[in-house]
């Protein structure tokens, strides 16, 4: 019995590493390899539940609590059954795979070299395609994007998830000494560059200052003030429009040379962004339980950026709940601040949460504890 419970928990852990690698890769995501990665994992995480003797969590109530209130994800279904149930499963790992980690916090740290190696090399390919095209202005391998400046995605989603991506790990690389520190932190700054998302460079260095001057203990609040910010501040953005775009022009201007024309065009396609979160929130107060599976284009003209919009108006207010509950376990160090900040504020400029490196984050802000905890256990995966 002992013995089956040590396999399934490191399928577990080895079907995670799986979806935090490969399930990010945009190819994976294109022919739904992703999708089944976590289907999978859903499953592998609903039988750890019911075969676990005792769960070791003070938070161990908020799995009840999700189970009566998911309930509510119900409505929204039928625009696309198969989708749903990958939505469905994405949204218990967001409280299961937390659980879990926290009860095998040993395990994930093992995992944490090969991550770290992965990223590491599709990080270095990605710098060499790039340098090619500022050589011989085409690349090789992957796009570039010519917006204010090159922006390169490479194997991602977009140039966006790539900063995300990076900026996740650059931010683990300051506080815990994985293999390659140096050389992971150099190719991770390299690649947030590369990517030329201003949002990750701004809220990179938001969340490491966060860490130090806002030191919130409990994480979920983070989550908290976003969805506040989202759901109230952002359409006062329209009172305050010409204020906010001298402010934004000086901001931009302090750290690049731009003509200002461009820096107008890049704020007024903001502006029309947020004009579409303020029409999509008085759609969700028209119907809460959400309007189903991509459903958000077909009633506004773009997409919000903003995964607490996104998910809410997919599946109901109850996903936001979701979403805290999965920050209730993480850890009160240095490095769970940092990510969690980073993180919470980055879901409102782009669709995170339904990206595997949401999890990367919040299981590393779970396991690595405090700095005593990192140094000693650390040395078994060097």
């Amino acid at each position: 019995m002992q013995r089956t419970s040590l396999s399934l928990n490191n399928l577990i852990v080895y079907t995670a590493l799986l979806l935090f690698t490969l399930g990010q890769l945009e190819i994976f995501i294109v022919l739904k390899i992703s999708n089944a990665m976590h289907v999978t994992l859903f499953f592998l995480l609903i039988i750890y539940v019911i075969s676990a003797r005792k769960l070791k969590s003070k938070y161990g109530y908020f799995l009840i609590v999700g189970l009566i209130l998911s309930i509510l994800l119900l409505f929204p279904i039928g625009v696309n059954i198969i989708a749903d149930l990958s939505r469905f499963a994405w949204f218990y790992i967001m409280i299961l795979l937390p659980l879990h980690a926290l009860n095998n916090r040993l395990r994930y740290i093992q995992i944490i070299k090969p991550l770290i190696i992965f990223y590491l090399f599709i990080g270095a390919v990605i710098i060499l395609d790039s340098f090619v095209y500022f050589v011989t202005d085409h690349t090789v391998l992957f796009d570039v994007e010519l917006y204010l400046t090159p922006r390169f995605s490479g194997c991602f989603n977009d140039s966006n998830f790539l900063g995300l991506i990076y900026g996740t790990f650059f931010i683990i690389s300051l506080y815990i000494k994985v293999p390659y520190v140096l050389v992971f932190r150099l190719v991770s700054f390299i690649c947030i560059l590369l990517s030329g998302s201003f949002s990750v460079i701004l809220f990179v260095i938001v969340a490491i200052s966060f860490t130090y001057f806002l030191p919130l203990q409990r994480q979920w609040m983070k989550a908290g003030w976003c969805v506040l910010i989202t759901f109230i501040a952002y359409p006062l953005f329209f009172l305050f429009n010409y204020e906010l775009s001298v402010a934004f022009k000086k901001i931009v201007l302090f750290f690049i040379d731009l003509p200002e024309s461009i820096i107008e065009i890049k704020f007024r396609s903001l502006t029309y962004r947020l004009d579409t979160v303020s029409q999509a929130i008085g759609l969700l107060y028209e119907k809460p339980f959400g309007y189903g599976y991509r459903s958000l284009l077909t009633y506004l003209p773009r997409d919000t950026h903003n995964s607490y919009i996104g998910m809410a108006f997919e599946y109901g207010f109850y996903t936001l709940i979701v979403i805290m509950l999965s920050l209730a376990f993480c850890a009160t160090s240095k490095v769970s601040n940092s990510l969690v900040w980073f993180l919470c504020l980055m879901g409102m400029m782009l669709n995170i949460h339904y990206s595997p490196i949401y999890m990367v984050g919040i299981v590393v802000a779970i396991v690595f504890k405090d700095q005593n905890y990192q140094d000693g256990i650390l040395r078994k995966i060097s």
